[in-house]
């Protein structure tokens, strides 16, 4: 299929959250200790100035052993309170197209969890813009051990900016550890304003070592939770690919666009994503018949909207290159075009 929205027309899945089982982690397993992507889709954030020092990685502790990981958030260093605007929170960035399915329908939101501490901890979810959110509370009544959670709400995208194609939309998240600024004692209802907990929030990483696991995210249409909807690693990596992709090419055909020293272009490989995207390239060669195998002294790539990515790569050490040779080429690459 040539587009998203032709893929969402024969959705794979119920669940509008992507890697809601955490197995896809291009990006490496952790320890994550700065806002960043960690598991694909999912993005990291701590605003701990108190002392406290978070860390995500994957972890195998499971629930139930139907994934490879959760998502696991470890206080390094714990800090015993937060306040005005620190917190500690991961998300997941929802595009306008799955948007598209939830808007305005009552939709449910489940999954495993896991905290040394227990009390009322809470799930977020916002305007694509900051401008609305909606907080639930949930509460774990057993440290250290696994427990299923759910909860069910009407997205009501008549308050708040929403998109409804390929940009931001809205963003579903937990916050372990928050301050007053971004906590609210309106609990289950949209209410004006940028929150991610209720003011009832615990505090999960107050001592060294505390931890706070998630598995097997859910957000789905209707009143009542259903089975996690574990997609084949095939529609996985369709899903996930859209918005981030790591891997290698090798023996790409290409051809020396100079005489002397080698600037090499690739064929075009084509890939679907989001859109226009960023590409990084690293161990770089080239193959010629006068030199086999060189590392490339520069790269560069461009990329034609969302679907084709050309890579370029440069050979400045010999001065033997022949215009339109046929050459190969191959790299690592990241193409990212994450929300």
């Amino acid at each position: 299929m040539s587009t998203y929205s032709d893929w969402l027309k024969q959705p794979k899945s119920k669940n509008i959250i992507h890697n809601g089982n955490f197995d896809s982690w291009q990006r490496g397993t952790g320890p994550f200790t700065s806002a960043a992507y960690t598991a694909d889709r999912w993005s990291f954030g701590s605003t701990a100035t108190g002392g406290g020092v978070f860390a995500v990685n994957a972890s195998t502790s499971q629930p139930n052993y139907n994934s490879l990981y959760t998502y696991k958030i470890t206080a390094t260093t714990g800090q015993a309170s937060f306040t005005g605007a620190e917190y500690v929170h991961f998300l997941q960035k929802i595009e306008g197209y799955d948007f598209q399915l939830i808007a305005n329908k009552t939709v449910t939101f489940s999954f495993w969890v896991y905290a040394t501490v227990a009390g009322t901890y809470s799930c977020f979810f916002r305007s694509s813009t900051n401008d609305y959110s909606l907080i639930k509370e949930f509460e774990i009544y057993q440290a250290a051990t696994w427990e299923y959670k759910h909860v069910t709400f009407y997205w009501d995208a008549s308050v708040g900016t929403y998109t409804y194609l390929t940009s931001l939309a809205a963003y579903v998240g937990f916050a372990p550890a928050c301050g007053t600024t971004y906590a609210t004692s309106t609990i289950g209802e949209w209410v004006s304003g940028n929150y991610i907990a209720s003011s009832n929030q615990t505090n999960f990483g107050a001592t060294t070592n505390n931890v706070f696991l998630v598995s097997q995210v859910q957000l789905e249409v209707g009143a009542s939770a259903t089975s996690f909807d574990f997609l084949s690693p095939e529609d996985q990596k369709e899903v996930i690919f859209r918005y981030y992709q790591a891997g290698s090419v090798s023996h790409l055909t290409g051809v020396g666009i100079s005489t002397g020293n080698g600037t090499f272009y690739g064929n075009a490989v084509y890939f679907t994503k989001r859109t226009t995207p960023s590409i990084a390239i690293s161990g770089a060669q080239i193959w010629s018949p006068q030199n086999g195998w060189r590392n490339a002294t520069s790269t560069a790539s461009t990329s034609a909207g969302a679907y084709r990515v050309l890579f370029i790569a440069t050979d400045t050490g010999v001065a033997n290159y022949v215009h339109s040779q046929g050459l190969l080429f191959l790299c690592n690459f990241a193409i990212s075009c994450d929300l």
